[in-house]
């Protein structure tokens, strides 16, 4: 949480700097997704089975709502 504008510009700008560095490591396929938030680590290991790529989150997990980011290497 921020203090005043000045705080809240600089933790914006963090979140959007994420899916920019993100990139640099392959093509990202990003999806905004609800769930029970108790069941984000068996999610997390079952996308990361099922699809063999780098998977992370970011976002607003304390409302249940994340954006899920999948990292396709060149050949995926």
């Amino acid at each position: 949480m921020s203090n005043n504008d000045k705080e809240f510009a600089k933790i914006w700008k963090i979140r959007e700097d994420v899916i920019v560095a993100a990139a640099k490591y392959g093509k990202i396929l990003s999806y905004d997704i609800s769930f029970d938030v108790k069941e984000w680590n068996s999610m997390l290991e079952e996308l990361k089975e099922e699809t063999k790529t780098e998977i992370f989150g970011y976002g607003h997990i304390g409302d249940g709502n994340l954006h899920v980011n999948i990292i396709l290497k060149e050949g995926q």
